[in-house]
Order: structure tokens, then sequence, then C-alpha cells
């Protein structure tokens, strides 16, 4: 197979024509060019609800760089590739051949597609426009783990740079899409970091905390998302920031902004000193943890929610599209099971789920559950609406940020254990 640029082309449900998946060579800049087509092998099998493309080989990772666009990976033979798909469009841009080998978690893609970031395990290393090919370091802090930390305004038009305790700027730099330093922030005294963008693009959450005060962690370069306070503040420039306190218990994790950019939920509780047989410092966690929710225009908490156990920690996951419900996940310190609990924020009313979950509408969900062999269209109280796929395994469950698409590989049993296991890539339509 020649070693070329490949984009694939999903035609979705609704749009008759051929069993194959098309394929093309990234256009010309100009767009007016007739890319040159070539088969890939691949073969597209219309389902009930969606499409079946296969056979993939590897590890396939799913990504949804936006509402209108999957980004994955395949692999053919000792060839690996990563294309960027839409369900929606005849034509995406692909990505910059040299980012192709990146894997998701060291990309940062602009919400337009037209500029990436990309990283590497020193940190951060360059901003690339994916039209012309263009580099441009940016000579700004970087460390390992940058991309944790650094993050697209949903409107493409900031990228917030997060810096580090020892520079001049214990904050953020603001980088415009060419790559040029417009704004920075940082509160006397502070160290903000863990930031997250509002919704509209207007505000920025952050976590607070004192330059001399560390929270003990194993993996000594990771900055605990620990804080005695959270901080808003207005786009790049700061204006307006406030800062909101919490009846002196610390939050845990970055804060989930709400759909409305008007309300944010985090994880509140007591700080907790716990040893740790790898360290001599041990590590901090919280304990008696609960759902703070923050009401931004007028600086209100409301706690709505609490964990079962003293031990148990819950985050929220996820707001409902209509900002009336919060998806909260729990787990025990350090224990890998997890379990999933609806929240009517009106109501108060909480509802156990029987899986890993994402909210496709306001009022449904899909549920991953049975060790990943049942995938299911819930309601709010956990009701099955319909099952969606069973049997096989189930992995890289991946709902579009609209709730319009949804996404996952699925693999077949292997007949002996040293059969090779066959994956298919699955796109569903939850919307009409």
């Amino acid at each position: 197979m020649q070693r070329q640029l490949l984009l694939v082309i999903l035609v979705l449900i609704g749009i008759s024509g051929c069993t194959n998946l098309t394929v093309s060579v990234r256009e010309a800049e100009t767009g007016d060019a007739q890319p040159a087509m070539f088969e890939t092998g691949f073969h597209r099998e219309e389902i009930e609800g969606g499409i079946r493309i296969t056979p993939l080989e590897g590890a396939p990772s799913l990504h949804w760089i936006d509402a209108e666009t999957l980004s994955f990976s395949y692999q053919r033979g000792a060839e690996s590739k990563r294309v960027l798909v839409s369900p929606l469009h005849d034509r995406v841009q692909i990505i910059d051949e040299e980012t192709l080998t990146l894997p998701d978690g060291m990309r940062r893609i602009s919400p337009n597609k037209t500029v990436t970031v990309t990283y590497y395990k020193s940190g951060r290393d360059s901003l690339i426009n994916l039209q012309t090919g263009e580099k441009r370091k940016l000579d700004l802090p970087s460390f390992p783990g940058s991309n944790a930390f650094d993050s697209w305004a949903p409107d493409g038009t900031l990228f917030l740079v997060q810096s580090t305790r020892s520079d001049k700027v214990p904050g953020f730099y603001f980088v415009n899409p060419v790559g040029e330093t417009v704004g920075n922030f940082h509160q006397p005294g502070y160290f903000s970091h863990w930031a997250r963008w509002s919704p509209n693009s207007q505000y920025v959450a952050f976590l607070s905390v004192p330059l001399d005060l560390r929270y003990p962690h194993p993996e000594g370069w990771t900055e605990q998302p620990l804080a005695p306070q959270i901080g808003i503040m207005k786009r790049q420039s700061g204006e307006g920031a406030r800062y909101i306190s919490f009846d002196g218990a610390v939050v845990f994790g970055p804060a989930l902004w709400g759909p409305t950019s008007d309300q944010l939920a985090i994880t509140c509780g007591d700080l907790l000193q716990s040893p740790d047989d790898q360290t001599q410092h041990g590590y901090t966690t919280v304990r008696n943890s609960r759902i703070c929710v923050v009401d931004t225009t007028t600086g209100r908490v409301s706690k709505p929610y609490q964990g079962d156990l003293t031990d148990t920690i819950v985050i929220p996951e996820s707001w409902s599209p209509d900002g009336k419900a919060l998806l909260i996940r729990s787990y025990k310190d350090r224990d890998i099971h997890q379990t999933y609990t609806v929240l009517a924020l009106d109501s108060g009313q909480v509802t156990p789920l029987q899986g890993e979950a994402f909210w496709v509408d306001p009022e449904h969900l899909v549920v991953l559950h049975s060790a990943g062999q049942a995938l299911a269209l819930v309601d709010r109280e956990g009701r099955t609406i319909k099952q969606l796929a069973g049997g096989d395994s189930i992995s890289d469950l991946s709902v579009s940020p609209d709730g319009a698409y949804l996404a996952f590989i699925l693999t077949a049993k292997r007949d002996t254990p040293e059969a090779l296991a066959n994956s298919d890539l699955i796109v569903l339509r939850m919307t009409p």
C-alpha cells in the first residue's frame, strides 16, 4: 500500500452508495485540485442505526475532536495511521503528517482543526499550522505532563498554557492561533493551575494554591488537583477575577463547567494525609467527599450530594445537556472499581447506574456494563430503553460532544487463546 496520507470518509445513515469506504489524500490548500483516490481495504456495512467499519487491527483509540470530527487510529500490518473522520461531511482535513505518530494525548488540536500544539516526553514542543505546515516553537514554561494542563478555548481563539511555580508568572499564558503570546495571568502569592474554560469561552476556572503549599504525591512531577479555593477569571486579562473558598474544606480535581457557563461542579472534602509504601512523605487525598455546585454569578455554594462512606471519593463526571442533572463517578481511594450515579439537582433524586455511562441528551444516557459486554440506552431513572450491542467485547466508548453519535470498538470473542481478535469500528446515530 502506498504510504500516503489517507482520509476516511464516513457516509452515515440515510445516504446510500458504495459498500466500501472512500479514501483520498489531503486536499490542496486552495481546495480546487481533485484529490487522487486510493483503496484502503476497509469494508463498510450498513447496520441498524449506523455503520460498521471492518477490519481494524492493533488497539484503535477513539477521540472526538468536536461534534463533527472523530479521530481514530488503525493498523495495517506494521503500519499505524491516525485519521480524522467526519460523520457529517464528505471530507475533513487530515492532521499533519508529522503528528500522525503522536497519540491524542500528545496533541492539542484547535476546535476549527487548523492548528495543533505538539508535546513530547519533556513537555510542550511546537504550534503547527495544519494548512500550511508552518511550525513555531512555543518559548514558554514547560514540563513533563504539560499536555494535561494546556487547553484551547472552545471558540479556538486562545490557547491556555500552564506555567510553573518557579516562573515569573506562576499561572497561565495565553497564545493566539499563530503562536503569539497575547496575555498572562497570576494571583500574587498563589499558584494557579488545573484551568478549565467555560463553554462560552469567556471565563476560566482554576485551582488556587499558596506558592509555598504543596500536597505530597507519589508521582513527584504531578501537581495534585487539590486547593483551598478556586478562582474564576475573565479571558486572558484576569478582569473580574474572584475567589471562592469552601468553609475550610479543600477542593479536589478540576472544576466542571455547566452547559450555560454559570455553574461549576467540583469535589469538596476534608484533607487527608495518607501513608504510602513507595515514598517517605505519603500522599494527600480527601475524605468525607461531597459534590459542591457553585453559582458563578453570585458565588453561592450548595452541596447536593455526599458519598456513602468516608473513604469514598465522589467526582462530578459530566453535566446533563440541560444543566439539571449530574453524572457522578464514585470510587474508594486507590480502588479501581468505580460506580456511576445520576443526581437530579432540582429534586435531589439519586439513581445508580449499572456501569460506565455517558450523556446522550437531557433524558438519556448510554451505559456499558456486564464487564464490557453489553451496551444499552437508558433514561435518567436507569430504565433500559434499548439494547445497543452485546455479546462481544466493547471498548473505547465515545460519545460526540453534542450527543448525536456514539462510537466504539467491537472486538469479537476469540475461538482460541492464540487466535487474533478482530475489531470493528461502530458509529451509531443517537438522535434523529
